[in-house]
């Protein structure tokens, strides 16, 4: 009687070794998986939502690089103040045309291999003239293998679609 507890005690921990042995297979395999694709679709929405986050150093209504956008969209003659030394005014366009091409560009050093093109216009182009903003490279639309990440700017007149593209060089 001993004995037949002893061996099926023994068969249930060769089994639980197996078991966890096969899980962790799994699991390291898995991780060697992912694919390229995916990796650059999550690295490509990622930089766009981190640099539509990043402040600007600027006074309302240019505080962040979305806000910036919006307002050189909707409210062309507005001007932006610098935080530091009021006395620095430039306009919502020239502020966006500075600070998101040079954060894109500056993440994008540490990935030497890749290029970019954003495009951000409005939802309703006919209500801004069919304006549309662009920076970066435009030939990056047509080359064959892209990843690309869309967001959008919620405001209460105007929504803007903003479109990052990255492809390898």
């Amino acid at each position: 009687m001993n004995k037949i507890r002893g061996q099926a005690s023994l068969i249930m921990i060769v089994l639980i070794i197996i078991i966890f042995i096969i899980i962790g297979l799994f699991l390291l395999v898995s991780s060697f998986t992912t694919e390229e694709t995916e990796y650059y679709n999550i690295y490509a929405h990622d930089l766009l939502v981190s640099v539509m986050r990043t402040k600007t150093g600027y006074q309302n209504p240019c505080e962040t690089v979305s806000d910036t956008i919006y307002c050189s969209m909707t409210r062309v003659d507005r001007q932006c103040r610098y935080s530091e030394d009021e006395s620095i005014r430039k306009s919502c366009r020239a502020v966006a045309d500075e600070v998101a091409p040079g954060l894109i560009s500056k993440v994008l050093a540490t990935k030497p291999n890749l290029d970019y093109y954003m495009t951000i216009q409005a939802e309703d182009p006919e209500h801004l003239g069919g304006e549309t903003i662009s920076y970066g490279n435009p030939d990056v639309a047509g080359r064959g293998k892209t990843w690309t990440a869309n967001e959008r700017v919620l405001r209460y007149q105007t929504n803007l679609q903003i479109q990052l593209i990255l492809a390898p060089v």
